[in-house]
């Protein structure tokens, strides 16, 4: 069981005991609250003024810290380096990044605004690619336009507060948190030729000092925030820039900004605990204004108190003694009060039974007595206002149970449904949401303006639309779907129920309508009936078709229906169409091919009849032929011979030049070596001029921090750099001849190389030749076994002879066959109406062969396709020809 309901179940004299106990208690602990305070006070006012010398400590290290980097930048400015090449620029922006460590980016850009160097490597010494950043256009940048237009003087720095420097962010793909301090670059004459800035790493240069405060000073928090109260370092990265102490009511913030130093308690914003918070603001540093920063240290007020404890605890001990006595005297006193209200309390649980008749007998004019008086009144009241002494309280509540669910059933409606109100002129009342949304209007521009705002202006003064109304005033219920009219003449279909609501006399007094929008269900509809009716012209366009192709009619198409699943059914139809008419029209055209191709094969198996005849005299002309070559093979071998003894010496002189050849190689090869290395000594000569360089301008910088008294020892810094310059210069002249000679030494070992490697060629040429020779002679004796097979060959081709003459008859027949078939075909085929209302026909040609006469040679002829048959190969009639010529050729 809880306190509080602990509480509450006590009686009332223990209640008044309690009461009177702490009322004297009130004293005895103001006392001790008195003396806490002050002891409170006196460790809060001690450890305010530590915490605030913890502060201007920290912040007066930050504010040293950037004075120096306030100076840097114009000694780095002031440098003769600076206005060098680019790349002595970059020398010199590498070695301050890596001799300070403190700076992410440091750029130069000229007078124009384009940036000309950047550092290339890191404060650790690691690469960093800043190329991306060379040639960018910055004049439009604050920091340029304030050195380059003179608003900096000598002595001065242009400084910017902290922020996530874009260009930091993009070398260093993090949040590029940097201070960014500029100066102009100025020549002899004092005019500005460059600005040098700078990029702070604020990682580097702060957050270690404000890591070595919280080490230092365990359950304290340390911040630093700018002069606006926006945190610039705290123990939470994500808090950084992103919280605003002095927006979220830190009274240490706001005292801060305005240049204060000091402490307040005041209660952490998130935790709700007290905190002691001092404050210091920035002062600057000599010429260095600073930002306005100021550091906050905040310790929680209960860490501080630890002391005053025991003291507390002393004082609750008399306290103690004092309540002991209290409590004897209030329990008498307590129980005297509550006897007359346990007399009114038994008196209320008879009515809340429901008896209207008891009576509170309580004497005395104090309030005890008035309350006892009023409860009597209040009973003869209610007894009066039932006209009864008993009543059932259940029956009651169940009836006020009764009118919230009502009430309960109409919001739940008018959630569900859109709703309006109407007097019964029509006057509109009220409307929910739901309706206002159906019909485009907000409530302040319908309230008040009649119902004939929601339909067309004809039917509005209808009779219809009065008679409408006139059912409504006379208590008839009205339910249809209607048209109305919304916001901009906007067609709005519902489905409604206008509904009168009657008084407690039985008649009318207003019009409630309960609607729903069906108006994309009347939109749906119509487009049902326009697609149906669209449906049913195509299905009958392509019935037609169909109905014609069944007949046989091949030139009918279904005309263009459209992308829909109709149109793409007309369009294969059209598809098929063409394809089977196409098919049809090569079946025609091959029939009267076939025709023409079996006349052909009548006439060619005469031809082979004479053509055989012919070859057996051919065979006689080949015998004797056979003999001269016989007599000239032999010649050719003897020549041969004497080739290939010429082939071996020429191979001999070849193969003693290519060995001179190698000998030249070696020696060029040689000379290229030494070539090389003394091109390496000219480049460590040119890496010792570029140190020299580098310890000149380390010179240089040190002089520069000394003032006045380093300017002659800078003068001396400048000629050794200026000596070193000059070395490096001839070194580069000298490596340049040295490479020069190198790349002409490699072109004559090249050439020394074409030629062995030519040589090399000729040997093998001549050995090539010699064995060509050699194979000459072989071939010679296998021409003389060869034509002892010709010989035979000719026999064999005299049988052959024979045999072609009885095959003729056999291909007669066969043709005669063939030209049957091609009618038959044709006439199939002349069934179809195709895109020419004719079939082809033509008469096969009949041939005459004069006997003896020397055959005419035919050429094969190929039938020409238009494309790919369908099934991706070439149809076998495809070979018989389509022209006036032969099909055929001479066997």
């Amino acid at each position: 069981m809880s306190l509080s309901k602990r509480l509450h179940d006590l009686s009332l004299k223990w209640k008044l005991t309690a009461a009177l106990v702490l009322l004297g208690l009130f004293p005895m602990v103001a006392v001790i609250y008195v003396a806490d305070a002050n002891a409170r006070g006196e460790l809060e006012d001690r450890s305010g003024r530590l915490l605030e010398q913890r502060a201007a400590g920290t912040i007066d290290k930050i504010e040293r810290n950037f004075f120096e980097r306030y100076g840097d930048v114009q000694v780095f400015a002031f440098n003769p380096m600076a206005q060098g090449a680019p790349g002595e620029v970059t020398a010199a922006a590498n070695y301050y990044t890596k001799t300070y460590g403190l700076y992410d980016l440091m750029v130069v850009a000229d007078a124009s605004g384009k940036v000309i160097a950047a550092n290339t490597v890191t404060g650790d010494g690691k690469a960093l690619d800043t190329s991306a950043l060379v040639g960018r256009d910055v004049k439009n940048e604050e920091w340029f336009q304030a050195c380059i237009n003179g608003r900096v003087p000598d002595g001065e720095s242009y400084a910017q507060d902290v922020r996530e420097d874009k260009w930091v962010a993009e070398m260093y793909r993090h949040r590029g948190m940097a201070v960014s301090f500029s100066a102009p670059v100025r020549d002899k004459a004092g005019k500005v030729v460059r600005v040098w800035s700078n990029r702070v790493s604020w990682a580097r240069a702060v957050e270690p000092i404000m890591q070595e405060v919280r080490n230092s000073s365990k359950g304290m928090e340390t911040q630093l925030i700018s002069k606006a109260g926006v945190l610039l370092d705290d123990y939470d990265p994500k808090a950084v820039l992103a919280l605003n102490l002095r927006e979220l009511g830190l009274k240490a913030a706001a005292l801060a900004a305005e240049g204060k130093t000091g402490f307040v308690v005041e209660e952490h914003k998130r935790r709700k605990v007290p905190q002691i918070n001092a404050y210091a603001a920035s002062k600057g540093y000599s010429n260095y204004k600073g930002f306005g920063w100021s550091v906050l240290v905040r310790q929680d007020e209960s860490e501080v108190l630890t002391a005053a404890a025991a003291t507390r605890l002393q004082l609750l001990a008399m306290a103690g003694a004092g309540t002991a006595i209290l409590f004897g005297v209030a329990l008498w006193l307590g129980a005297t009060v509550a006897r007359p209200i346990r007399k009114i309390m038994v008196s209320l649980g008879e009515v809340a039974q429901g008896d209207l008749t008891p009576h509170a007998d309580v004497k005395g004019r104090d309030e005890v007595g008035q309350m006892a008086e009023a409860f009597n009144a209040t009973v003869r009241g209610i007894r009066t206002a039932l006209q009864q002494e008993k009543v059932s309280w259940e029956a009651v509540g169940k009836q006020r149970e009764q009118n919230a669910d009502f009430a309960g059933q109409i919001a739940a409606v008018s959630k569900a449904q859109a709703v309006i109100e109407f007097k019964l002129d029509g006057t509109i009342v009220s409307a929910n949401e739901n309706f206002l949304r159906t019909v485009g209007y907000h409530l302040s521009e319908i309230q008040g303006r009649h119902h004939s705002m929601f339909v067309e202006p004809a039917f509005a003064s209808s009779p219809e639309y009065r008679d409408f109304w006139a059912k409504l005033n006379r208590g008839e219920y009205a339910a249809a779907e209607f048209k109305r009219v919304g916001k901009g003449g906007k067609e709005v279909w519902i489905q409604a129920s206008y509904n009168p609501i009657l008084d407690l006399n039985g008649k009318p007094y207003k019009v409630v309508k309960y609607a729903t929008d069906i108006t994309a269900a009347k939109k749906l509809e119509q487009k049902i009936h326009e697609d149906a009716a669209e449906l049913q012209h195509k299905v009958a366009a392509i019935t037609t078709s169909v109905t014609a192709i069944a007949a046989g009619d091949f030139t009918q198409h279904a005309p263009d229906l459209g992308t829909d699943i109709v149109g793409q059914m007309a369009a294969a139809l059209n598809e098929a169409v063409v394809s089977v008419r196409t098919a049809l029209e090569g079946v025609r055209e091959v029939s009267v091919q076939l025709a023409d191709a079996s006349s052909q094969l009548s006439g060619a198996s005469e031809e082979i009849s004479t053509g055989a005849h012919e070859q057996a005299s051919s065979l006689e002309e080949t015998a004797s032929a056979l003999e001269e070559i016989t007599a000239t093979v032999k010649q050719n071998s003897d020549s041969a011979q004497q080739a290939r003894q010429l082939a071996s010496h020429s191979k001999e002189v070849a193969e003693k030049g290519g060995q001179v050849v190698g000998s030249a190689v070696g020696a060029m090869s040689a000379i290229n070596q030494s070539s090389k290395k003394i091109a390496d000594i000219i480049t460590t000569i040119d890496e010792i001029a570029f140190q020299t360089n580098l310890l000149a301008l380390n010179a240089a910088v040190e002089a520069a921090r000394a003032g006045e008294q380093g300017r002659g020892f800078a003068v001396v810094a400048s000629e050794v750099r200026n000596l070193a310059q000059r070395s490096a210069t001839a070194a580069k002249e000298i490596k340049g001849l040295i490479e020069d000679s190198v790349k002409k030494v490699d072109a004559g070992t090249e050439l020394v190389n074409q030629s062995g490697s030519t040589l090399g060629d000729i040997v093998t040429s001549v050995k090539r030749v010699t064995d060509i020779i050699t194979e000459i002679a072989g071939a010679s004796k296998e021409q003389s076994v060869g034509i002892d097979q010709v010989n035979k060959a000719v026999s064999q081709m005299d049988t052959v002879t024979q045999r072609n003459a009885s095959q003729t008859a056999e291909l007669s027949a066969t043709a005669q066959t063939l030209t049957e078939q091609a009618s038959h075909l044709r006439d199939l085929v002349s069934r179809f109406k195709l895109s020419d209302d004719h079939t082809v026909s033509r008469p096969v040609p009949k041939r005459t062969h004069t006997k003896g006469a020397a055959p005419k040679p035919r050429p094969a002829v190929a039938r020409a396709t238009n494309g790919p048959r369908s099934n991706g190969r070439t149809h076998e009639l495809d070979r018989l020809g389509t022209d006036d010529s032969d099909g055929f050729t001479e066997f």
